[in-house]
């Protein structure tokens, strides 16, 4: 039991802020409840005013002896709205109103704040208009600044946003108001949140069918408000799952009699629901050119015109087939724009900055953008990642987890119905116990997946949802903050010098270089369509600093390189990549072992051959180190052949002896590089990576692991989002490092034992001649 509450205790640390508690939720949600009149009937109208007005506006609810806001999207959400679900007797698929759980409230008080929910009008004592912490700065309309002191003429106390709005207060204080700046919010976390259901109704359709409002003016003819909304995702399957979710829950509204509606379609009194709107156009993906929209032609005077809101629907697809694809949603401007399923978006990151002047007006943000993706589904982990961790960066909402600043995450323990009450509470201690035993039982497993797995698609820690097949086997936390520390003051872009080298006959080792001031290195993982791929070959380490008595001893560095096949720059798919590390048994002497000396990531415009001849150079620039090019042997045909027509074999690596298993005793062998056979082979690498990337050694008294020392970021980011699907090239060169010093160090000591069993050798032949004499 102990160990239960310990890691309850864990996963609740890891939050800096409470969960919400609501009391008496079916009384919340009867407020907006639906009541059938007939339409000429006198309380119609007054009865659908009244419930349009506490949608758009909020209410105030009794809770625990005060009141709470309830903002009014979730009223609507829990009355209107239909969704899908799979009966657990039947297994049939029902179409049911949605479940207000206390994960709606986080969303729709987080979407509120995202909006600029800047306090509530009639609180005389606070305010969370972010303005009054420095009004001088800002300037501030004679409307808003009314807002900012009390009664007596002096300025409100400020609260943040987020702790006033989770608050119970003694009264209600009345309609919100909106004077911050919006904001872009992120949700990652479990499957089972309801996260697409919940963007697609309570925020997407709510925002078509009340026009973007958020005051209720009726019969106010000045106002043309209407809402404009972009759905976008990087695979069109993701984003059209969502879209319909939109058309059919406001189909019901014209149809279902529980949302008011009054008799059938064809009905000389039919009415549909007030909610209810008529929309035009399509709703499928690339819809730019016919969007959908809340218009009617209606014939006027013999002359047709457009009658309605405008309220549109954009569906765009971030596709990395299209050209420009990361500018599908640009042009205009947008109240709210949805991304579905981040985690699958390659091009998330230039879809997001490309969209960042289409939520803003005279330099001011009045949209939001919101990303939603699902823990399991993020194969394109770099976009959806640094957004993630960097809420700053992208003006996202952001939470604090610990010591660090994030987006949103919602763990298993708190997407999982099975554990909240009848008001949708959730009782936390009782589902973390319950995914803390799920993962015991996975990690039983003989096959390590399936605690991967469980931990991908049931994460309860942020750092799980970065995992994919084989993802967990590399550091990615430590490579998370690696990449943190190069992208600080872009440390990363101070660290290597491109270099461009030439062969010179009077240079120590017939290489010599210039330095370029115009380099284009690969800092960008995964690469997008339209990034150059040349590369360049980036010192870090000079070859001077490598010398030990004038020369570079000719085992001073290991070569690690993964080959590229394709000499095409759009085919293939891959780059080369070549590290050239400093040995570590020459740390004795100074050298600093395990660094990386100097890399070359590119695809050479000249092709293979020419990528070939300046990793030639690069190795010649290092001291030609003896069997020190390790590679990949059924990949590296056209490497082996360059090598070989430049009468330079003696420098690619032998086919290890010791450290794949295959022999005990040092053998004569020719063949040369390393062969990668089984997934299981693979795995054993990648784990020895694993453990040497995290290997540390003490510099100026300070523990430092070879992962935190690592100067390329490209390199961390492959590191970060590696899996076993993927295109990894500067992973796999990495993996011939423990190979490389492992069979290294078993020849050491193989020769150590030769000499040791000559010598007992020759002291046995002694003494037996001076016995036989």
């Amino acid at each position: 039991m102990s160990e239960v509450v310990a890691n309850v205790t864990t996963c609740l640390n890891e939050w800096d802020f409470k969960w919400i508690q609501i009391e008496d939720l079916e009384g919340i949600l009867n407020q907006f409840k639906p009541e059938i009149y007939h339409p000429d009937d006198p309380r119609y109208n007054l009865f659908w005013q009244t419930v349009r007005s506490k949608c758009i506006e909020g209410i105030w609810y009794p809770q625990f002896g005060q009141y709470r806001y309830v903002p009014g999207r979730l009223g609507f959400y829990g009355n209107y709205c239909t969704i899908v679900e799979t009966d657990k007797k039947t297994k049939a698929r029902l179409k049911l109103k949605p479940s207000i759980r206390d994960i709606e409230w986080h969303i729709a008080y987080y979407y509120l704040e995202a909006q600029g929910f800047s306090g509530f009008e009639d609180d005389d004592e606070y305010s969370c208009n972010i303005k009054i912490l420095n009004p001088d700065v800002y300037h501030i309309s004679l409307e808003e600044k009314i807002t900012l002191f009390n009664k007596k003429g002096f300025l409100k106390e400020f609260i943040h946003p987020r702790d006033y709005l989770f608050q119970l207060h003694d009264k209600p204080l009345g309609r919100p108001l909106y004077y911050n700046d919006a904001k872009n919010f992120v949700i990652l976390g479990s499957r089972g949140g309801g996260k697409s259901y919940t963007a697609a109704l309570m925020c997407i359709l709510f925002e078509l069918i009340f026009d973007g409002e958020k005051y209720y003016k009726p019969g106010d003819t000045r106002r043309e408000l209407k809402a404009e909304i972009d759905l976008g995702s990087g695979r069109k399957d993701k984003s059209s799952e969502l879209a319909e979710k939109i058309e059919a829950s406001l189909d019901e509204l014209a149809l279902n009699p529980e949302f008011g509606v009054w008799g059938k379609p064809g009905d000389e009194e039919y009415e549909p629901c007030p909610f209810w709107k008529r929309m035009t156009g399509h709703i499928s993906a690339n819809n730019k050119d016919n969007p959908w929209r809340n218009t009617t032609p209606v014939k006027i005077k013999n002359e047709w015109k457009e009658i309605g809101t405008g309220s549109t629907l954009y569906h765009n697809v971030y596709s990395t087939n299209k050209r420009d694809g990361g500018q599908s949603g640009a042009g205009g401007r947008r109240n709210l724009i949805v991304y579905e399923e981040i985690g699958l978006m390659e091009l998330f990151i230039e879809a997001w900055l490309s969209n960042t002047a289409v939520v803003k007006t005279d330099g001011e943000q009045f949209g939001v953008q919101w990303g939603i993706g699902t823990s399991g589904n993020i194969e394109t982990l770099h976009d959806a990642m640094k957004i993630f961790t960097h809420p700053e960066d992208y003006n996202c909402l952001k939470f604090r987890y610990g010591e660090q600043d994030q987006c949103l995450f919602l763990p298993a323990y708190i997407t999982d119905k099975r554990f909240k009450d009848k008001d949708g509470n959730t009782d936390i201690p009782k589902a973390i116990a319950f995914y803390q035993q799920e993962e015991k039982k996975a990690s039983k497993s003989t096959d390590p997946k399936v605690l991967i797995r469980q931990r991908m698609n049931y994460p309860l820690k942020i750092t799980d949802m970065w995992l994919s097949e084989g993802g967990s086997l590399m550091p990615i936390k430590e490579a998370e903050e690696r990449e943190r520390a190069l992208i600080h003051d872009n440390t990363y872009q101070t660290l290597g010098t491109a270099i461009d080298m030439y062969w010179d006959s009077a240079a120590q080792y017939g290489v010599n270089y210039q330095i370029k001031t115009n380099g284009k290195p690969i800092y960008d993982f995964p690469i997008k369509a339209g990034d150059e791929l040349g590369g360049e070959f980036m010192m870090y380490i000079s070859p001077d600093k490598l010398k030990i008595n004038g020369v570079i001893p000719n085992d001073a560095i290991i070569v690690l390189h993964d080959p590229y096949i394709s000499d095409e720059m759009d085919k293939g798919g891959s780059l080369g990549a070549a590290y050239f590390i400093v040995n570590p048994k020459y740390e004795v002497y100074g050298l600093p072992g395990n660094d990386i000396a100097a890399t070359y990531i590119g695809k050479n415009l000249d092709g293979i051959d020419r990528y070939n001849e300046i990793l030639e150079m690069g190795v010649g620039l290092y001291g030609n180190p003896v069997r020190n090019l390790w590679y990949e042997a059924n990949r590296g045909d056209r490497l082996r052949a360059y090598f070989l027509k430049k009468r330079k074999a003696d420098l690619l690596c032998l086919r290890p002896q010791f450290e794949q298993g295959q022999f005990i005793y040092s053998r004569t062998v020719s063949q040369t590089g390393y062969i990668v056979g089984n997934s299981l082979a693979k795995i054993s690498l990648i784990d020895a990576l694993r453990d040497w990337l995290l290997e540390k050694k003490e510099i100026n008294g300070i523990e430092y692991s070879n992962l935190e020392r690592i100067p390329c970021i490209f390199t961390v980011r492959q590191i970060k989002s590696y899996n076993l699907k993927g295109n990894f090239d500067g992973v796999s060169a990495l993996l011939g490092i423990t190979l490389a010093i492992g069979e290294q160090n078993h020849r050491l000591m193989n020769k150590t034992k030769t000499v040791a069993l000559q010598t007992i050798r020759n002291h046995i032949n002694n003494r037996w001649k001076r016995y036989s004499t």
